[in-house]
């Protein structure tokens, strides 16, 4: 029977986009999340052809000393398992348990593939429906699950359902462009743009756009934000704290007056260290959610409460596939 090389790295949360991000760099055919292990580290699965394994018996140890070293973290606290496993389409392994959600009373998610009766799945009258957003990920990061990604979907529809116009939106490092996609739902009237600096998730957002039908817009790309207009009322960044705290400046710098700033993923620990940083560039923290071990911040620019303290963090359930989601204020 043909065989493939399966890698498992168990990373710390921090650590998840850049490890799966290198595990594409080294020649990974499909990269996917399984579930936590004992410690809380997040599990990456990644297949190989099985020639590679020489190479990356090599190159995957420095690969992780690497990983530890920019995050601050021991190198024990990753861990590494190569297995030849059964030949298995692991481009469609991702599919598996992946269902459509809701999001809140604005936005359903559900994946590409997926064909059924949204309206009788979440027992609502066809009319009552709210808008679908379809995703497929691919190679990408974002296909809505992830706690980083939906608790930026939940902020993004209660700002929508409490009236917000913003005129100008930003997603940094948009992935899948699920974020920049779900904007432009949520905020139809609204430029909404999507970068992100690796150029191969590009083509998976535009696809994705394709995918529901909506125009040139979002504009995605691979801009450096320096090339960038300021401007922008609502700016987007679910990236690492590390990148986020470098940005800061530059994010203020793009910022319309009063803007909004929505901030994912990071950890629980890692959210009074991040609003600090965009404190000092006269943000103000006004929203804090949670889901498990992992935050997402809501701020205004030159808001009342710039120099505030730590905001209550308030806990958002995991997606439910029939009940409706509550009001986290």
């Amino acid at each position: 029977m043909a065989e493939w090389l399966s890698v498992t790295l168990a990373v710390p949360p921090p650590a998840q986009e850049a490890a799966s991000s290198a595990l594409f760099d080294l020649g990974a055919k499909a990269v996917w999340e399984d579930v936590p292990d004992k410690e809380g580290r997040i599990l990456l699965k990644a297949s190989f052809p099985r020639e590679d394994a020489m190479r990356l018996m090599r190159s995957l140890p420095q690969t992780l000393r690497e990983a530890a070293a920019a995050f601050g973290l021991p190198v024990a606290s990753f861990g590494l398992i190569l297995e030849l496993v059964p030949l298995v389409d692991y481009t469609e392994a991702w599919k598996a348990g992946l269902e459509p959600i809701m999001v809140s009373g604005s936005l359903i998610l559900s994946p590409s593939f997926w064909e059924g009766d949204l309206a009788g799945r979440f027992g609502l009258a066809p009319e009552k429906l709210p808008p679908v957003l379809r995703i497929d990920p691919g190679a990408a990061f974002g296909s809505g699950r992830h706690p980083t990604t939906f608790l930026c979907l939940r902020i993004l529809s209660s700002l929508a359902e409490a009236g917000d116009t913003p005129g100008r939106i930003l997603d940094i490092g948009t992935g899948s462009g699920i974020l920049a996609l779900a904007a432009a739902i949520l905020f139809p009237e609204a430029e909404v743009t999507g970068i992100d600096n690796d150029p191969p998730t590009v083509p998976v957002a535009i696809a994705n756009r394709d995918l529901n039908s909506m125009g040139p817009m979002p504009a995605f790309s691979d801009d450096p934000l320096s090339g960038l207009e300021p401007g922008f009322h609502l700016i987007l960044a679910n990236i690492t704290l590390n990148t986020l705290m470098l940005l800061a400046p530059e994010i203020t710098r793009l910022a319309a007056r009063k803007a909004s700033l929505v901030l994912s993923g990071l950890i629980e620990a890692q959210a009074e260290e991040a609003a600090r940083a965009f404190r000092k560039e006269g943000w103000a923290w006004t929203r804090h959610l949670g889901q498990g071990e992992w935050s997402a911040l809501c701020l205004e620019l030159g808001g009342k409460a710039a120099g505030g303290a730590k905001h209550e963090r308030v806990m958002v359930p995991e997606p439910s596939l029939e009940t409706r989601p509550g009001n986290e204020g």
